[in-house]
């Protein structure tokens, strides 16, 4: 629950704010922004490893499959411009379901 939770807020927040989606997808190297990057993905491979413990994700998921997943999804919606956090949200379960166990 936890995964979705953080995954269904991200898509909230970045459906009001694109910058979000640019900073979490850009190969951009500066220092403060890679170091929240690599946090990001900590704590979400943590959230990962805690879903496969308890069978909602495939054994074989990783952290970078969710975000090549997400990057795409996100980068359509906004390239769209899709302003309906509704919208957002339900990719963002379908992502997860993609990579359900």
């Amino acid at each position: 629950q936890a995964l979705h939770d953080l995954l269904a807020e991200s898509a909230e927040r970045q459906c009001g704010d694109r910058a979000i989606t640019a900073a979490l997808a850009s190969g951009v190297a500066l220092e403060q922004l890679a170091a929240a990057r690599s946090s990001v993905w900590a704590a979400v491979d943590a959230l990962l490893d805690r879903a496969k413990a308890e069978g909602r994700i495939a054994p074989d998921a990783r952290a970078a499959d969710l975000r090549v997943l997400w990057a795409g999804v996100a980068r359509v919606l906004a390239a769209d411009g899709n302003a309906d956090a509704t919208a957002w949200r339900r990719y963002a379960g379908l992502v997860l379901r993609a990579l359900a166990a």
